[in-house]
């Protein structure tokens, strides 16, 4: 990896981190590479509090990017446990959640 994406490098590792607005705001196929970023920067012992949206297809276009949970699955699942804390739906927008989950490494 190269240390454009090594930040643990230059900062160690984190017992915690909260994500709240980068996920979404990042590229889809970008996704990965930030993905490897945080993961990076994981301690064995980390907590990782991520904060997603999720709407139907074609509802909006984001920002802020829809992250479903099976794109959660799909992104984190081989190297983190994930946890789904808690989800709420605006009345008004009822094709629109948000959900906060907990990601630990395995």
């Amino acid at each position: 990896m190269s240390t454009h994406f090594n930040l643990s490098a230059y900062c160690g590792k984190f017992g915690a981190i909260w994500d709240r607005g980068s996920l979404v705001a990042i590229n889809v196929p970008d996704r990965e590479k930030y993905r490897d970023v945080i993961v990076n920067l994981m301690a064995d012992d980390c907590r990782y509090f991520i904060s997603t949206v999720d709407y139907d297809d074609g509802a909006f276009s984001g920002p802020p990017h829809k992250v479903s949970e099976t794109e959660l699955q799909r992104l984190f699942g081989n190297r983190c446990v994930i946890e789904k804390l808690d989800e709420w739906m605006d009345e008004g927008l009822p094709w629109y959640a948000e959900r906060l989950h907990l990601l630990r490494l395995k």
